[in-house]
């Protein structure tokens, strides 16, 4: 059985982040980081990967950051390791 690679472990920890902000605020990098443990340079390559598959948006400014890019209930695991690791990471095994 493959287990998820840390980039796929810290990608979820990042999708959760967003899903369970309930603000009108986008959600910043260092929130994530702080509550997460994570350094923030990963989670900075994370939400770029995540913004490029149109999981999440990004909004900029002083009061900037990111939310999801759908209703939380139509995100699945898969689409997050499928952005993270590719469909390969899915099927082999």
């Amino acid at each position: 059985m493959n287990q998820l690679s840390v980039k796929s472990k810290y990608g979820i920890c990042v999708m959760m982040s967003l899903a369970e902000n309930h603000s009108n605020q986008p959600l910043q990098i260092k929130q994530i980081c702080q509550k997460h443990h994570i350094p923030q340079n990963y989670v900075e390559q994370i939400v770029l990967e995540l913004k490029k598959a149109k999981l999440i948006k990004s909004f900029r400014g002083a009061y900037g950051g990111y939310k999801l890019n759908k209703e939380k209930n139509k995100i699945r695991l898969w689409h997050i390791i499928n952005c993270l690791e590719g469909e390969s990471k899915l099927t082999s095994g």
